[in-house]
């Protein structure tokens, strides 16, 4: 059987949150881009016709806890967040806010599941 090029987890090289380099204790990363659209359609149209409004991003990961929830810590003092990373080959550094820090354990390793969602325009997105 021929091997098959696909991108997986382990083709990320870049994955940082804050300045730490998260990129050899993430388990997922999730990148979400979402606009709003407006129905601008006319009675007498035959197609419905739309525009794009406001757009946003939001990250989500979960990162395997080594000694200290360095997450949950940044929420607690607030501010902003520089997210960088390649998902899909693609550079993508945007600024956000930490909306949310969760820590989970039980039988299994000890994790942090974040969410950043930006505040404004990414910086690089190509």
């Amino acid at each position: 059987m021929a091997a098959v090029d696909r991108l997986i987890g382990r083709d990320m090289t870049v994955m940082s949150i804050a300045g730490a380099n998260i990129l050899a204790k993430y388990r997922d990363f999730t990148l979400t881009m979402t606009a709003t659209d407006y129905d601008t359609t006319a009675t007498e149209d035959e197609w419905e016709a739309h525009v794009m409004g406001q757009r946003r991003w939001e990250v989500s990961c979960s990162i395997l806890i080594e000694t200290t929830n360095a997450f949950r810590s940044l929420f607690n003092t607030g501010g902003y967040v520089v997210v960088s990373a390649n998902p899909g080959g693609a550079t993508f550094v945007g600024t956000g806010i930490l909306t949310s820090a969760t820590n989970t354990g039980g039988q299994g390793p000890q994790m942090e599941e974040i969410t950043v969602i930006g505040v404004g325009t990414p910086t690089q997105l190509s």
